[in-house]
């Protein structure tokens, strides 16, 4: 978020990879779900963990308390390998 001077307003800025974080990073969850309840429970939960780190709170989270950055694109080239390999 960006502060303006003289008390006003905080301008949250949304951009393209906030709402694509968001899409990929919901349908991997719920993918997770879907293949840990279909029997393949690791890999499932692998999944779910991994997509829990591409969901923008999850990785500012982590990245004001641990100083730690993600690379998101990162994360969701190696979820979908998970993906694609069930």
């Amino acid at each position: 978020m960006t502060k303006t001077h003289n008390n006003e307003k905080e301008v949250k800025k949304i951009t393209a990879g906030i709402v694509l974080s968001w899409i990929v990073g919901v349908y991997f969850i719920l993918n997770g779900v879907i293949v840990a309840m279909g029997g393949k429970f690791i890999i499932g939960v692998l999944q779910f963990v991994a997509a829990l780190l591409i969901v923008p709170p999850t990785n500012n989270f982590l990245r004001k308390k641990y100083d730690f950055a993600i690379l998101t694109a990162e994360i969701s080239k190696a979820t979908f390998g998970m993906t694609t390999s069930v």
